[in-house]
Order: structure tokens, then sequence, then C-alpha cells
């Protein structure tokens, strides 16, 4: 009887130890460079990220990055104007990778006083004027400057006295 207990209470332990091992993963540094794939240059400030975890790396001006990951993992590789790319590890500690242009993200931006915004949403006219063509002008307030010089934008002094707002 009590051989019998001693040897279940050592094959609950050796199953035990062996779901131990099963769960415990590998984990690897994995380096590299992150380049522009139209002309080979390095793309500083590329997010790196394994995939279903929240561990990150951003890569260094000179496109360089540096991650702790399973050796079975994946890596996503996403930075703005480029497309997303996901890379499997299959052990290996060091991946180079070229990311390609994503023109479909590519857009005009207008800039306006409040925030910014697709120039194919905008509605109603848009205008722009240089600076270049309102530093020569004499006068202490940039809406001075401004007057006369938009199409169909009227601005107005408040007050009869000289120098007061407008």
């Amino acid at each position: 009887m009590k051989t019998k207990r001693k040897l279940s209470s050592i094959f609950i332990l050796l199953l035990f130890f062996c779901s131990l091992h099963v769960q415990a993963q590998e984990t690897i540094t994995v380096t590299g460079t992150i380049t522009d794939a139209e002309n080979g240059q390095p793309l500083p400030g590329v997010n790196v990220l394994v995939k279903g975890t929240s561990t990150g790396a951003i890569a260094d001006f000179d496109g360089n990055y540096t991650i702790d990951a399973a050796a079975d993992g994946v890596l996503i590789f996403s930075s703005v104007g480029f497309v997303t790319q996901s890379v499997a590890i299959n052990g290996r500690s060091q991946i180079n990778l070229s990311l390609a242009v994503d023109n479909q993200q590519l857009d005009e931006v207008v800039v306006v006083g409040y925030g910014t915004q697709s120039s194919r949403k905008v509605t109603g006219a848009v205008q722009q004027i240089s600076t270049e063509e309102l530093a020569d002008i004499p006068v202490p307030q940039v809406t001075q400057k401004l007057q006369g010089r938009l199409v169909g934008v009227q601005i107005n002094q408040t007050t009869g006295k000289p120098g007061q707002g407008i």
C-alpha cells in the first residue's frame, strides 16, 4: 500500500515538472535594421511589436532595433506612411526588413486654425499666402498685413483709432 502511494506521488511530481517544462518558452533577443524599400535609407521611429503581447521597441536613428521575444513568435513592424508587415521569428536572432511606402495612406493635408483636415474634405475656398509676401510690410499686426491680400476676405478695424485691434 505504501509502495503504491510512493509511486503515485512520484508520478504526480513527474507530471507536474513536465507540465512546467512544456509551458516555458525559449526567449531570444532579436536585433535588426529597418530600411526604406525605395532608397535603402534607414527608417528611424518604426514600431516593432511582438504579436499578442504588449512587448515593443522603437527603431533608433539608424533604423536599428532590439527586442526580446519568444523564438516562435511574430514581430509586427509599423510606421506612418509605410505598409505594416508581420514577420515570423522562427528562432532567428537577426531580422533585417525593408518597409514599402503605403501610397494609400499619404494624402494632402490642409492645416486650419483649429486642427488638420484632408484637402478633399474641405468645402469652400482655400487660399494661401506666402511669408515672403508679408515680410516687407511695415505694420505691427499680422491681421493688418493680410488686409487686401486674400480674395473674398474682409478685415475691418473695430475702432477708428490707428494701431488698435482689427
